[in-house]
């Protein structure tokens, strides 16, 4: 079918939130309009029509993105849909492809995304650049090891107090940790502190809380909220946590242990965790803390010189990548020289191929978790095995790439 791929009017936002409502299986609130046109990128913002009508949608936010040792400009790909009636049309395809023609433009190396389908975005480019766990935790009166770090104490907040030192510590966080990105004002306000019943899934408001250094500095913070069950006239609640974050080892021993020692629960649940978290360390018993790792972050590179500059390496290296791309835009043959201190030199090469592979690999390995020699393994890419071992020395980074919320 011919579909007419544009920049929506500001009218016809409100059909954009309905097909998102469509799409993703809720009902849109009215009241929380406002905060979604504050939100959106209305000049990133591109629709899909059918005549007048309306068929699929798609928007980016503007991010700028933690890569190993730096930042870039990111495309934040966001909102993809298309209307239940209108599948298998080509509308997705046409999307993307605007979308992609957008981001070149902006000159952005790089775009990133949360996938509602993991099969769907390889096809366009995008390699699973993050994992998140889900962690299901017991409660216990004595939880930490008995090597843990004194836990700081834990401060109940407000939340004008929250919004005075929540941003402080997440972009200490931010700017070691690949895969974050640093958040707006009107990011906080809307999407963290902003707290409708409807969010909630049955559990209170959320509850605020800081932790400090001696002298009085933010340390860490979390949100969590609490829904209250009893079994046989016994508290058996869960406390789900909605965002944890601790610049110091004594803080995240604090928050733990408070969440995990809270009265009238019987576990603690959080989402979107990082392999890597402290809790894993710290736990006296860690087989109570249950985990179900899954993809987290893809990311698509459209500017591989660009982009592979951008980040710092394990070095020194050198390697010649002949990178393919299905949708034609990012492919080439490339070399990659990386001096003693990490930096990279990339460049179009003509010389012999050390590793042949997919831009969704590459894309995969961007953020410093490679799978570069399993992949080998697997026969997804081509090349000799000491090398792709080599390239995942490299690429590798500590700490390794998180994305602690959806956008």
């Amino acid at each position: 079918m011919d579909v007419d791929v544009r920049r929506p009017d500001p009218d016809q936002l409100h059909t954009f939130r309905h097909l998102l409502g469509l799409a993703f299986g809720f009902d849109p609130d009215p009241d929380e309009e406002k905060r979604f046109l504050e939100l959106i990128e209305a000049e990133r913002t591109r629709c899909a029509f059918d005549g007048d009508e309306m068929v699929g949608t798609a928007t980016a936010f503007s991010l700028d993105l933690t890569v190993p040792g730096g930042t870039v400009p990111c495309a934040g790909t966001t909102m993809v849909t298309t209307k239940p009636t209108h599948r298998r049309r080509g509308i997705l395809r046409a999307l993307m492809a605007a979308h992609f023609d957008e981001v070149v433009e902006r000159g952005e190396p790089v775009a990133a995304l949360w996938a509602s389908d993991s099969a769907i975005y390889g096809r366009f480019g995008f390699g699973q650049a993050s994992e998140g766990v889900e962690v299901t935790v017991a409660r216990s009166e004595d939880p930490l090891h008995r090597l843990a770090p004194e836990p700081s104490p834990v401060e109940l907040v407000d939340v004008d107090t929250a919004r005075k030192v929540f941003p402080e510590v997440f972009e200490q966080v931010r700017v070691r940790r690949p895969g974050c990105y640093a958040r707006s004002a009107v990011w906080w306000e809307h999407r963290h502190f902003h707290d409708p019943r409807q969010r909630r899934d049955g559990g209170t408001q959320q509850r605020l809380c800081v932790t400090r250094s001696n002298d009085g500095e933010p340390t860490g913070y979390v949100r969590y909220r609490v829904e209250a069950k009893w079994e046989e006239h016994h508290g058996a609640g869960v406390l789900t946590v909605l965002e944890l974050q601790a610049t110091t080892p004594e803080a995240a021993a604090g928050l733990w242990r408070f969440l995990l020692t809270h009265d009238l629960i019987a576990k603690v649940v959080a989402h979107d965790r990082p392999v890597d978290d402290p809790l894993f360390e710290l736990l006296a018993a860690p087989r109570r803390a249950r985990r179900v790792t899954t993809d987290a972050l893809w990311l698509r590179i459209f500017d591989v010189p660009a982009a592979l500059e951008a980040r710092r390496y394990r070095g020194p290296a050198s390697f010649v990548f002949d990178v393919s791309d299905p949708t034609g835009r990012s492919g080439g043959t490339f070399r990659l020289e990386i001096d003693e201190a990490g930096h990279a030199r990339c460049r179009p090469s003509r010389g012999p191929v050390d590793l042949r592979l997919d831009i969704e690999d590459l894309g995969s390995a961007y953020l410093g978790a490679p799978r570069f020699a399993r992949s080998l393994r697997a026969g997804r890419l081509d090349g000799d095995p000491a090398t792709a071992v080599r390239a995942d020395i490299a690429f590798t980074w500590d700490p390794p790439p998180w994305c602690p919320e959806v956008f």
